[in-house]
């Protein structure tokens, strides 16, 4: 492999010229005027568009539109995917490595690019966006020839913005050739490689900033979910009927409580005023469980609880707003039974009880239809809920056949862009569980942690998505396992006698990308086999794993020949920690309806 050298050749101007716009979260940055030069193997003489080589000048002419963006993690775009039209991923096409990375503890950020593999070079000069213009950032690194940085370079810089941009540029040798800024795996096209940096909100913990990839997912955190009552009530209406709940609802004031008398409450309820956190309207039933819902309930505005009810099918809930807590509710023959809309905010979901929720099942065309599932987080492209928890709730069935359905599904569609919730499930217990999945996941930023999941059917996995975290849960005495597709998930100190399965990139004909290989995964300090490589019979192989990393697995580790690199693969038997989820001791009376709750002191 030639390696670049900065030679004091002649080299024709490069000039840039920038197009950042605001479109659906998509930046665009188009560079052209290519650049020549005399002979060599290296990236400058194969065509590479770069900012300035030895003894080169560049000149940048930028012109911006302002940005209006929607919160992002620290490394937002982490599959080629989603990407934009008009720039380079800041994933490699070859590898499936990031290229561009960042770290980011409050508005501190770190810039890594390259991959740390001998045959990426990184340009020494990279750019972020301050919100008025570029500002150039120098990358350094260990054996730098010329302008050009084997294996990888970093830089550190202060966040101007909550949400900014980062462009730089790499080459790797793939084929006997330098491939630089590739926008497709052809590379017939060169530009900019784009990464979209955002400080966690409040500033990220010493836990999230230091579970990246090689040392483990970012999980989510959901701190502004509405955890308790903030506040006494003013005073308490009592309703007795549809119409009396529904004219309360658009009458009352913020810090009233509306008490709700026995019977059954079909049709549809709205709330949609704006109180403040320390003012809910509370709406709760007269006994646990006597009031009936068989309509439709939907929260938008800010700060409401719904509080005791029974719902029944066709019931369902409807989260558009702010601060809402849905709370010791029975949900039965439900389906669909919460829908947490893309423009809902810090919601939380807790203390409640789900049995036998096959209401939505006639619907169901699918595994994992959305109709069929009792929690769906609605994501859309550059625009889903976020920081939803979903804590001390009973999931069970009284049956043993199984159904279909799941009774969480974060995600519903395969979009590019910006697909991070910041959901945090936690403290859940899903007792013979026989619909297929416990958790189905299709976005990035989940945390699903310390929930126990005994007997059923009861499939937990990632379909598609990034940065989402498995932590200390107990999964035991059940048919399905866990999987983990697409690139840089984490599963930590989970007890998992059934198995963790890592999954090929397989399909069908037309249909080769439907599941996602299992790039960039770690999986340290669980119980329970482990097979790397993992495909549905029936499939066809089209992309193996690579990055895989097992960190003191207690359990059997089979890779199948074939389905994963050995190159890239690594793996140390000795255990870094506990397997803190085979001593969860989490019961049903510790959740639901009746538990208490510490964190509200109730």
């Amino acid at each position: 492999m030639p390696l670049p050298r900065a030679r004091e050749e002649r080299h024709r101007l490069i000039i840039f010229h920038f197009v950042l716009a605001w479109s659906h979260a998509a930046v665009r940055i188009r560079g052209f005027a290519a650049c020549t030069a005399a002979g060599g193997n290296s990236p400058q003489a194969r065509g590479a568009i770069f900012i300035a080589m030895g003894g080169g000048v560049a000149v940048l002419a930028l012109s911006l539109i302002p940005l209006m963006v929607s919160a992002a993690p620290c490394a937002a775009y982490t599959r080629a995917s989603q990407t934009p039209a008009g720039y380079a991923p800041p994933v490699s096409w070859y590898t499936n490595t990031l290229l561009l990375n960042a770290d980011c503890t409050g508005t501190q950020a770190t810039l890594t690019v390259g991959d740390n593999s001998p045959t990426t070079y990184v340009y020494d000069t990279a750019y972020y966006h301050t919100g008025t213009s570029w500002v150039p950032l120098t990358l350094t690194g260990t054996g730098k020839q010329g302008r050009w940085i084997p294996r990888k370079a970093t830089a550190s810089f202060t966040l101007p913005q909550p949400t900014t941009y980062v462009a730089a540029y790499t080459c790797e040798w793939q084929g006997n050739t330098w491939r630089c800024g590739c926008t497709t795996p052809a590379c017939t096209q060169r530009a900019w490689q784009l990464q979209r940096v955002r400080s966690f909100d409040g500033g990220a913990s010493a836990e999230e900033t230091a579970a990246r990839a090689g040392e483990g997912s970012v999980g989510a955190r959901a701190e502004g979910a509405a955890l308790c009552y903030a506040g006494k009530t003013k005073e308490r209406q009592y309703v007795a009927t549809p119409e009396a709940l529904r004219t309360a609802l658009r009458t009352a004031s913020c810090g009233q409580e509306i008490v709700v008398g026995p019977g059954e409450y079909g049709g549809a309820y709205t709330w949609g005023k704006v109180c403040p956190a320390n003012a809910p309207v509370v709406v709760r039933a007269a006994r646990p469980r006597a009031s009936m819902v068989t309509g439709t309930i939907t929260l938008g505005g800010a700060y409401a609880v719904w509080e005791g009810f029974t719902f029944l099918n066709p019931a369902r809930i409807s989260v558009k707003g702010k601060g809402m807590r849905i709370t010791r509710n029975l949900f039965r023959g439900t389906g669909k039974s919460i829908q947490v809309d893309k423009t809902a905010r810090d919601t939380r979901i807790d203390h409640n009880e789900f049995v036998d929720t096959f209401g939505g099942e006639a619907q169901c065309k699918g595994s994992y239809v959305v109709a069929c599932s009792d929690i769906v987080l609605n994501v859309r492209k550059d625009d889903r809920p976020l920081r939803t928890l979903i804590d001390r709730n009973y999931f069970h069935t009284t049956v043993s056949t199984l159904r279909q359905g799941n009774a969480i599904y974060v995600g519903t569609f395969d979009v590019p862009g910006d697909t991070r919730t910041d959901t945090v499930i936690e403290n859940n217990v899903f007792q013979n569980w026989w619909k297929k999945g416990v958790v189905h996941i299709k976005s990035d930023g989940t945390t699903f942690r310390s929930n126990v999941v005994q007997g059923g059917f009861a499939r937990v996995d990632v379909r598609q998505g990034s940065f989402n975290l498995f932590k200390d849960n107990r999964m035991e005495r059940t048919q399905e396992k866990m999987y983990l597709r697409d690139s840089y998930n984490t599963a930590e100190g989970n007890y998992v006698p059934v198995g963790i399965r890592l999954m090929a990139g397989s399909g069908w004909e037309g249909r080769e990308n439907t599941y996602k290989a299992a790039h960039n995964t770690v999986l340290k300090n669980n119980e329970g086999p482990v097979t790397v490589g993992f495909m549905w019979r029936g499939t066809t192989l089209y992309e193996i794993p690579r990055n895989i990393t097992i960190i003191g697995q207690r359990g059997t580790v089979q890779k199948v020949a074939g389905r994963y690199d050995p190159a890239t693969y690594r793996e140390d038997p000795t255990p870094t920690g506990p397997v803190r989820g085979k001593a969860l001791s989490l019961a049903p009376r510790d959740v639901g309806v009746s538990a208490r709750d510490a964190r509200c002191s109730r």
